[in-house]
């Protein structure tokens, strides 16, 4: 009767040691699977934020250039009409000279 309850006794702690063993060895592992989905999700966030930065770049370097394309453009314009009106106007003093020219 006493050898049979100490052998129920060690079949009983072999089986809680077993018991807290496991229990422990799950905590253990999803402790680790749980860092490996935070690595994983930091990697992914990571790659998006740069990846869009990349196309904010790419669309703030293209606005630049337009912008400044069109200043230039303008520029050029507007030095154009400048310079054909001081043309007219020289070629009129010319033109009006040479008359007076030939009348004289």
């Amino acid at each position: 009767n006493r050898v049979d309850r100490i052998v129920r006794n060690r079949d009983n702690a072999s089986i809680d040691i077993q018991r807290i063993w496991r229990g422990y060895s799950a905590k253990l592992l999803y402790g680790f699977d749980l860092m490996d989905i935070i690595a994983v999700q930091s990697i992914c966030r990571r790659f998006i934020s740069r990846k869009t930065l990349a196309r904010h770049n790419a669309c703030t370097c293209r606005i630049q250039s337009t912008v400044r394309m069109w200043a230039t453009k303008r520029f050029y314009y507007n030095s154009r009409k400048a310079i054909c009106k001081i043309q007219g106007h020289i070629r009129m003093v010319l033109a009006s000279r040479h008359v007076y020219y030939l009348k004289s």
